[in-house]
């Protein structure tokens, strides 16, 4: 849909998040239903984008504490666990409605490997 988010980062200006993203813990059914978490639709800062970045590039920027939210390792995981207790849009990733890709595996073994990654020192590719 390339939607830019704007000065505000909540959305391009003229169109807000909740065009196509609802508060909402229904399922994302049926197609092509807008995407729908129990929290607030906001963009990530500029700064987190990964659009054209390698996966060593997006590996240094997820463990540095100044460009992933000030958050270590353990962070991370909790960001990931503490999404979920909200219904937000990171599980719903692995739920997404009819229609749509899914990530590999499960939102579980998602944040089993991103604490097998912190075990490990969070090491990234060459």
């Amino acid at each position: 849909m390339n939607v830019h988010g704007g000065e505000s980062r909540i959305g391009a200006e003229a169109i807000p998040c909740s065009t196509c993203h609802m508060t909402s813990t229904q399922a994302n059914e049926p197609a092509p239903s807008p995407p729908r978490a129990g929290i607030d639709w906001q963009l990530a800062p500029v700064a987190f984008i990964w659009f054209g970045k390698s996966g060593a590039e997006i590996c240094a920027q997820m463990k540095d504490p100044k460009r992933n939210g000030g958050r270590d390792a353990a962070g991370l995981v909790e960001h990931l666990r503490h999404d979920a207790s909200l219904n937000g849009f990171i599980p719903r990733g692995w739920a997404p409605g009819a229609g749509r890709s899914t990530p590999p595996g499960t939102f579980e073994d998602h944040v089993k490997d991103m604490a097998t990654w912190g075990a490990a020192g969070q090491p990234c590719p060459n």
